[in-house]
């Protein structure tokens, strides 16, 4: 069973804050939504959800770049280096956002077997 810390959280709230700048452009940010963890007996997982608001204001993709927050999340919390894994985090993502699949399973792959 995965457990959750503070330094999770704390990077959690840290990468969020830096992809808000990136999809500034698409009005999402913070406030548009809410990250927990939810504890089960079979791990620890990641869940982030989205306002209906947040919904509204962002009309098209929103499902999708929820979908790869929360799978980036829930790599990335494995990590005990954490503030070290922002920068791929950032880069992932931004290839996923952009539609360039290969690229970020790329990035991915290549920081999580170093």
């Amino acid at each position: 069973m995965l457990t959750t810390t503070p330094k999770h959280i704390q990077f959690c709230q840290e990468l969020v804050d830096k992809m808000d700048v990136m999809l500034q452009e698409i009005s999402v940010t913070s406030e548009d939504m809410e990250i927990s963890f939810q504890n089960s007996p079979q791990k620890s997982r990641l869940v982030l959800t989205t306002s209906l608001e947040g919904l509204r204001a962002c009309r098209e993709n929103i499902l999708k770049k929820q979908i790869i927050l929360q799978w980036l999340m829930e790599k990335f919390q494995h990590r005990s280096d954490l503030n070290d894994a922002i920068p791929e985090a950032l880069l992932a993502f931004e290839s996923l956002v952009h539609g360039e699949n290969a690229r970020a399973e790329r990035i991915m792959d290549d920081y999580f077997d170093s």
